[in-house]
């Protein structure tokens, strides 16, 4: 589904763009990494973590863990997989955002992401320097604002 989301509002402030307020990643497929929303000792991917053999952990991309004591995760590769990434995780697969303007912004999905299921979460945005060889983000500040994606006609 090719879905032209946009950003409509900014909380203006960082405090309410906390982990408190907007939750962890949008993780329905148990993409299962370090900000999915079922990350954590006692949560859904430390517990399919631990029921799996190391020939399935290491097939699924987990990362080694102690699942009593640490947060059990995957590797995202969202240049070779989106799928290996959590749903909710847009990193990288939208572009970039333009945060000095106050225009709304237009993105086309082209990594398959369904944004219909995004709709009326909420974005974080985060700054980075670079991308790493999987697409994911380096040198990344704190979240700088937050926001709805809706649909746009």
């Amino acid at each position: 589904n090719q879905t032209d989301p946009h950003i409509t509002s900014s909380s203006g402030t960082t405090n309410l763009c906390g982990p408190e307020q907007t939750g962890g990643h949008y993780d329905p497929t148990f993409g299962c990494g370090g900000a999915s929303q079922f990350a954590g000792v006692g949560g859904v991917c430390n517990t399919i973590y631990s029921a799996l053999s190391d020939e399935e952990r290491e097939a699924q991309s987990w990362n080694d863990c102690n699942p009593s004591e640490e947060k059990c995760t995957k590797t995202c590769n969202i240049l070779k997989d989106t799928s290996t990434c959590e749903i909710g995780d847009q990193s990288g697969k939208l572009g970039q955002l333009d945060l000095t303007t106050t225009k709304a912004q237009r993105f086309r999905d082209y990594k398959g992401t369904n944004l219909d299921l995004l709709e009326g979460l909420p974005i974080v945005v985060h700054c980075c320097d670079s991308v790493d060889e999987n697409g994911k983000g380096l040198g990344c500040s704190p979240r700088v604002a937050c926001a709805q994606l809706e649909e746009s006609d």
